[in-house]
């Protein structure tokens, strides 16, 4: 709540009283006491214990990155020969300074005779090895040349012609008649690489289109490269980037695609590879998480690459020669890219975070400026300047250990991985759900092995008493002097943390006690630090802010200035069952005529069953046999499901639901049967949209239970959310006759007087006009009838789901929390689809895109 309010206070001039005082007096403008208090200009007023206080809105500067605070002073060593003035940092070198990972960056300098050069240096082997200056990606540059513009060059060009000549395009280059004009797509056109591989192009005359993530990095690339249509730069962000470059191939495709891109977007252009295309990766994150690849483009004998910088210095010696000398051709030639820079002063690293947000967001290249400060890189992190950012780090050497007890172990693994990377070498972690989400204890396991540390795995259970807490402290001291104890998502037992703080009084240490909390928690703790935020805010930055002064008990509320301004349309906004029901006559009709329709395929002794209906899949069958079916289960008929099933190019069938079903899981039960007639092994893949979402859950359950690997897509389905907006009691009937009555009332309003008070189905179809046929809007309106009565006798079961889940919501309609989504499923992912309600859900593109991508297929 403090959150929002803030939110909202900072675009008004209100101010806001919390009076948690019950001895205070009654609050009045004319009372000289609260006069005093909001003449100050405090927006959030909180009154406690007869002292005032309040919450102040203060953006967090982020720490300077430790692997860069560390690996500086390793340049000082890197040469006896050169006297480095720039070090280009590249975005995964900020992150991958690991053992056995190469950091790789590049760097200007001076020789001892004079000469200007520029190059790659690279260090192996964690912090404490040397970094090298690599003695074959060295070049000399013409002394006109500022030094910080020719330390954004190597790298950037190494890779083009890597990408180009050497490596991945070998089909591209090698055209053997020269008349056929190749075509290019760079994704992420405003970085380096992007621009280098931009200019390469153009020497070669390819039609080149690119991509670029914001209106900044558009205005950059087009400034850059005046020769390039505006109407071929797109921003990858939007849905439809693509479509410049497929009409300008005529539908095709371009012969090469180099992607920087995320993993949506970057699938999307997959799909737009021409035939006996190159597709290179360059995103790191996307090789990192194996993002799978949709297989029908591989039968246009299409190649998929990745590449990564640090690839490249592992070369074998004649293969960097070769690529020396095109880089050499590249700086002789005088066409080379004057690529826009950013430099950090070395003495000033404070800044370096947020340059570095600007330099992704806006393009160009990032540079550390090392050569005002001679041979004298401070050589701890102690010295420079993240000391004014309060950066906490623990002592080298310091026997300490930090306990951590939580609902969940999903909710740790940052915690952990920050402890970690703060020189904390002893961690015990009391959790409860160890064994059920292995991915997450696998990451924190690796972390700490990484680090060389010690993790001790208890079960949380064990501390819901003091014995048991007292145990958990014991074993922790066993292992170090305790410093810091966090509880991580208690919510839902607040009894818990009083028993640590009493348990700790005993112990002969004082400990720092942080509580981090959801912003469901509305309990008032004392004598601790609280850090309140939602699961989508890391709350890893305010920590170093805490830990400072930790004697201190303070509450800090945590929020991501983006994720606050997606969410200002949020306040307000109310759905009802009225988002979810035909909202015409017209519509109405033909769900019941397509429900007749289906009703004649059918036997009458079948509650449920599977049929096939159109999609794209019946022109495309022949070249995508390796495409399984996806199964869908419409809440009512799949007449309002058609715009999304006219872009699947899968095969799909369609729940049709006879009205005599007796229950929904005997429903469950014949899909199961039907869909597994249909398709006899898994993987399978379900669709369920917002009532119908509960019957999907069963389905997928009963498949799972089978053996059978099963992905289920809930469109604005998720139970809880969707069942609450039924009416109460025995009132469904009376809701749905009015609802009739309403849509009768637009077609016919003068016949609306002869109601006299009147409800009523019967009521509502006597008034229908022969325009209707009174047939199908019967059927229709009982289907809806019986169905939302199925809904409702089993909104009170819970069923938890043991299968791949993927929520797709409304975005502004979206407030589940990670924990009503856990409590469904531990491998759910939301996604959040930007529109306002769930029928412009249905015709945004991105909803049929989503599924397909994720859409099983099999050889």
């Amino acid at each position: 709540m403090i959150r929002k309010i803030l939110r909202k206070a900072g675009k008004t001039n209100y101010r806001f009283l919390f009076l948690l005082d019950d001895h205070t007096i009654p609050f009045s403008l004319n009372e000289s006491f609260y006069l005093e208090q909001l003449e100050k200009g405090v927006v959030v007023n909180v009154l406690k214990n007869g002292k005032w206080g309040g919450y102040y809105g203060t953006p967090i500067s982020k720490p300077v990155p430790e692997n860069v605070a560390k690996i500086l002073p390793h340049f000082d060593q890197a040469s006896e020969e050169v006297d480095l003035h720039y070090i280009g940092l590249n975005p995964s070198g900020l992150h991958n300074m690991t053992k056995g990972s190469p950091a790789i960056s590049d760097y200007s300098g001076v020789t001892a005779a004079g000469a200007h050069v520029i190059g790659i240096a690279h260090k192996n082997e964690g912090f404490e090895s040397n970094i090298r200056l690599d003695s074959i990606f060295q070049w000399t540059v013409s002394k006109d040349l500022p030094l910080d513009e020719a330390a954004s060059l190597p790298s950037a060009y190494l890779m083009a012609h890597s990408i180009l000549e050497e490596r991945m395009a070998v089909r591209i280059v090698n055209d053997t008649d020269g008349t056929t004009k190749k075509t290019a797509f760079i994704m992420g056109g405003q970085t380096p690489v992007g621009m280098a591989l931009i200019s390469l192009c153009l020497e070669r005359n390819y039609n080149v289109f690119t991509t670029v993530p914001n209106e900044a990095a558009y205005q950059l690339v087009s400034f850059m490269f005046p020769q390039i249509p505006r109407s071929s730069i797109t921003n990858h962000s939007n849905e439809d980037f693509y479509v410049p470059v497929m009409l300008g191939t005529n539908g095709i495709g371009p012969d090469i695609i180099v992607s920087d891109a995320p993993r949506k977007p970057m699938l999307t252009a997959w799909a737009c590879i021409g035939k006996h295309g190159s597709f290179v990766n360059l995103n790191e994150e996307t090789m990192q998480h194996n993002t799978p690849l949709p297989m029908g483009r591989f039968s246009k004998d299409t190649g998929y690459y990745g590449l990564k910088l640090s690839q490249l210095v592992q070369l074998p010696k004649e293969r960097k020669i070769q690529l020396h000398e095109l880089v050499s051709k590249s700086l002789s030639s005088g066409r080379i890219v004057h690529m826009p820079h950013k430099s950090v002063d070395v003495n000033n690293l404070s800044q370096l975070s947020r340059t570095a947000e600007l330099v992704t967001e806006q393009g160009g290249k990032l540079l550390l400026d090392v050569g005002s400060r001679g041979k004298n890189i401070r050589t701890s992190t102690s010295d420079n300047k993240c000391d004014k950012q309060r950066e906490w780090i623990t002592p080298k050497d310091s026997q300490v250990s930090s306990v951590i007890i939580s609902s969940s172990v999903g909710k740790v693994v940052k915690l952990v991985e920050w402890l970690l990377e703060r020189g904390v070498k002893n961690i015990v972690l009391s959790t409860s759900d160890a064994g059920d989400i292995k991915a997450a204890v696998r990451t924190i396991n690796n972390a700490t092995s990484r680090h060389e540390a010690t993790l001790l795995m208890t079960s949380a259970k064990a501390a819901h008493t003091p014995a048991g807490v007292e145990n958990v402290l014991n074993q922790a001291t066993r292992l170090g002097t305790i410093s810091t104890i966090f509880t991580v998502s208690l919510d839902k037992n607040d009894t818990l943390i009083p028993v640590i703080q009493r348990v700790m009084t005993s112990f002969p240490n004082d400990y720092t006690l942080i509580n981090i909390q959801g912003e469901t928690w509305a309990h008032e703790m004392k004598n601790m630090v609280t850090i309140v935020c939602n699961d989508d805010v890391s709350y890893c930055d305010v920590l170093s802010q805490a830990l400072t002064d930790p004697d201190k008990p303070a509450t800090y509320v945590v929020s991501d200035k983006n994720s606050s301004k997606e969410n200002d349309s949020d306040v307000g906004v109310q759905e009802s069952i009225l988002d979810y029901l035909p909202s015409s006559l017209q519509e109405l009709e033909e769900m019941g005529e397509s429900l007749c329709h289906s009703d004649s395929r059918l036997s009458p002794q079948i509650p449920a069953a599977f049929i096939q209906t159109s999609s794209l899949a019946a022109k495309l069958s022949g070249k995508h046999i390796e495409a399984l079916p996806v199964f869908i289960i419409p809440a009512f008929c799949e007449t309002q499901l058609r715009p999304l099933l006219s872009r699947f190019m899968y095969s799909c069938y369609v729940a049709h639901i006879h009205p005599q079903a007796n229950s929904a899981q005997q429903i469950a039960e014949h899909l199961f049967a039907s869909m597994t007639r249909v398709q006899s092994r898994g993987p399978y893949t379900i669709v369920g949209e917002t009532w119908s979402g509960m019957v999907a859950m069963l389905l997928a359950n009963l498949l799972s239970d089978s053996g059978r690997e099963v992905s289920l897509f809930l469109l604005q389905g998720f139970p809880r959310k969707i069942n609450a907006l039924l009416p109460d009691g025995n009132s469904l009937s009376d809701c749905l006759s009015d609802v009739l009555l309403e849509l009768i009332g637009k077609e016919v309003p003068i016949k609306m007087k002869d109601l006299n008070g009147a409800r009523g189905f019967e009521t509502a179809v006597q008034l229908l006009t022969n325009k209707f046929e009174k047939t199908f809007v019967m059927r229709a309106f009982q289907t809806i009838k019986r169905n939302l009565e199925l809904v409702k006798s089993i909104s009170n079961q819970k069923i938890r789901l043991q299968n791949a889940l993927v929520l797709m919501e409304v975005s502004q309609l979206c407030n589940l929390t990670s924990d009503e989504i856990e409590e469904v499923s531990k491998s759910a992912r939301l996604v959040k689809i930007d529109c306002e309600n769930y029928k412009q859900m249905i015709l945004h593109p991105r909803s049929a895109k989503l599924i397909a991508e994720e859409a099983a297929f099999s050889w």
